[in-house]
């Protein structure tokens, strides 16, 4: 509840921030362009660029709102935010069996524009926007260290550490404009790659991340939280030039409790992300 607020509204918003529900869809689609190349026979080096669109749409419904939304229940907005990162990658292959990599991702300043709203707009602004016309949710650059030895001569393990540098980005709550004050955080995994025949081969692997957040501190839209996540994929050659990759993920996010505006809330999410690619070696 806002301040400014008189004594019957005060009170109408008490009853809707007590019966309401909420509905959020928010969606980051990236693009990535790159090209790599061979310095040394042991030694290769990658630029990209990484192209984001990011959308998202909520709905808080309740029917103490159509008390003052023109008989409406429902009020809502929906924003769209796009721009660009750079990424920079480094190879190096001591021995034929050893290989170690380091791939930096910039910064992405992605600021969301509302550009569409259901329900009367001076509920709107007074409920669940800044009241601003935009408000930002920046990728934080990431730092990316990997290891991998081939064990065997069809299996392969590899880890990774991926340190994100949350403190120089700007993320903010839609519904009041107040940033979320997240510290540092990183990842560890570790997999494997088994090469079953000339053709197909198989991956599996596991990681565990810890993040930034503080005990009253989180975007209860998208809640960063620490996350135990398992993925496997496979990579099947049509040609020596032309090959077809699938994968899958599952990221479980551990519970938080926090107190927001009074109330006692537990914030949680799952994830489950499927990804399908082709790549083609045109020399």
């Amino acid at each position: 509840m806002k301040s400014g607020l008189n004594t019957n509204e005060g009170k109408l918003f008490a009853n809707i921030a007590k019966n309401h529900s909420l509905d959020v869809y928010s969606v980051q689609l990236g693009e990535i362009i790159g090209l790599s190349t061979k310095v040394l026979d042991n030694l290769s080096l990658a630029v990209a660029a990484r192209f984001m669109h990011g959308t998202q749409s909520i709905e808080l419904s309740s029917p103490y709102l159509a008390m003052i939304n023109g008989g409406s229940d429902t009020v809502g907005y929906k924003a769209d935010g796009y721009s660009v990162g750079a990424m920079f990658g480094i190879h190096y292959k001591p021995t034929e069996l050893m290989d170690i990599s380091a791939q930096y991702q910039s910064i992405t300043r992605l600021n969301y524009e509302y550009h569409s709203f259901k329900g009367q707009y001076s509920v709107i602004k007074e409920i669940i926007t800044n009241e601003k016309d935009s408000f930002a949710n920046d990728l934080p650059a990431v730092l990316n260290l990997g290891f991998g030895y081939q064990i065997l001569e069809d299996l392969y393990a590899s880890t990774s550490i991926n340190y994100y540098f949350n403190r120089f980005a700007t993320m903010e709550s839609p519904m009041d404009g107040s940033k979320y004050d997240y510290g540092n955080s990183f990842e560890i995994a570790l997999g494997a790659d088994y090469q079953i025949n000339s053709c197909l081969m198989v991956s599996a692997g596991i990681s565990y991340g810890t993040n930034g957040t503080k005990s009253d501190t989180n975007n209860i839209f998208s809640p960063v939280l620490d996350s135990l996540a398992f993925g496997t994929g496979c990579e099947y050659k049509i040609t020596e030039k032309i090959a077809l990759t699938g994968s899958f993920m599952y990221c479980k996010y551990f519970d938080q409790d926090y107190n927001v505006s009074g109330y006692p809330t537990t914030l949680s999410k799952n994830v489950v992300l499927v990804a399908f690619g082709v790549t083609c070696k045109p020399f």
